[in-house]
């Protein structure tokens, strides 16, 4: 079973994702999709534009890797879209 969410609506990252980690049976993936405008990718305006429109305006993202409970294991971190990026960590 997996537990999805989002990360960038929450004010406190870490918290949240303690919270996922807390409530997720050991061993479970936790995934988190989030926008974030490829790092690798051109920064056309015209990327910048519809990424500005995905994420209302907001600066760009990253996955809050920082921001993972202690103890977070099998740590991945893939940039899915030229716009989203998936981090999946079990506890």
């Amino acid at each position: 079973m997996f537990h999805v969410g989002g990360i960038a609506g929450f004010d406190a990252p870490a918290h949240a994702l303690a919270e996922m980690a807390r409530v997720a049976r050991a061993g479970t993936p936790i995934v988190v999709v989030n926008e974030q405008l490829d790092p690798e990718a051109s920064r056309s305006l015209y990327y910048q534009l519809g990424y500005a429109v995905l994420a209302f305006f907001a600066p760009s993202h990253g996955a809050p890797v920082r921001d993972l409970p202690i103890g977070a294991r099998d740590v991945i971190t893939e940039q899915v879209s030229r716009f989203y990026y998936c981090l999946s960590f079990r506890m």
